[in-house]
């Protein structure tokens, strides 16, 4: 055999083994991502909620009742 054709195969060897640890990498860079966006839209949905009820709690009755159809509307055009 070839000197030349042992180092060609190595080459393409030792390239496929990098892109396979790249697209593994790459892989778990997305799952982290995917994950912390999930964890980031669950903690704004909090917060609005938190802040919801705490207008709702320092709130007289009938400025109550215009946050109730305020919210409403939103959950509507939310799909809710």
């Amino acid at each position: 055999m070839n000197a030349e054709f042992i180092f060609y195969v190595l080459s393409l060897v030792f390239l496929a083994g990098g892109h396979v640890v790249i697209v593994r990498r790459l892989r778990q860079d997305l799952k982290g991502v995917g994950g912390k966006l999930s964890r980031e839209i669950a903690r704004a949905n909090t917060r609005h909620q938190n802040f919801s009820l705490a207008v709702m709690l320092i709130c007289d009755e009938k400025q109550r009742e215009k946050i109730v159809e305020l919210l409403k509307v939103e959950a509507k055009e939310n799909g809710a």
